[in-house]
């Protein structure tokens, strides 16, 4: 969902990656901002002003639950209790958020094409999608929609 930090899971988080696509709290933002902005670009979602390109470039990505499906997948080996949580120590918070995003450690990306996930190396592709699979994605753009937009400005 996206009422909590895609990383840590902290509740109702107040900044996105428009890059990537997710909803985080303040202290994982502080972390993405470090990784740079060509893997993720920082953006408040009260606090900064947003044009419809930036806000419809977000949008697309699909939010947490399908990002994380991405970077978290368990059939790259990622594991639940690997998930870093409000009482992480800042340490290992970047040390996580680095391995998810630069080094993508448990990234498979989702294609609709073939039957596999590809690696990130892009080894494998996958079939059509599971009926199971598109209602997660609809759920999630259905979440996306019902969040509040941030504030736009016309450019």
């Amino acid at each position: 969902l996206n009422d909590k930090c895609a990383d840590c899971s902290t509740t109702r988080p107040s900044w996105v990656s428009v890059t990537i696509g997710v909803f985080l709290c303040m202290r994982c933002s502080s972390i993405h901002r470090n990784l740079g902005r060509e893997i993720s670009s920082i953006k408040s979602i009260d606090l900064d002003s947003w044009n419809y390109d930036s806000y419809k470039l977000f949008k697309q990505k699909g939010g947490n639950k399908k990002i994380n499906k991405c970077y978290e997948s368990e059939k790259m080996g990622f594991n639940k209790l690997l998930k870093p949580n409000l009482k992480t120590d800042q340490f290992k918070l970047t040390q996580y958020i680095q391995l998810k995003y630069v080094e993508k450690k448990w990234y498979s990306e989702i294609s609709s094409s073939s039957n596999h996930k590809k690696s990130k190396k892009n080894h494998h592709k996958k079939q059509d999608k599971s009926d199971e699979d598109e209602s997660e994605e609809d759920e999630s753009e259905e979440e996306l929609e019902q969040q509040q937009p941030p504030h736009s400005t016309q450019n």
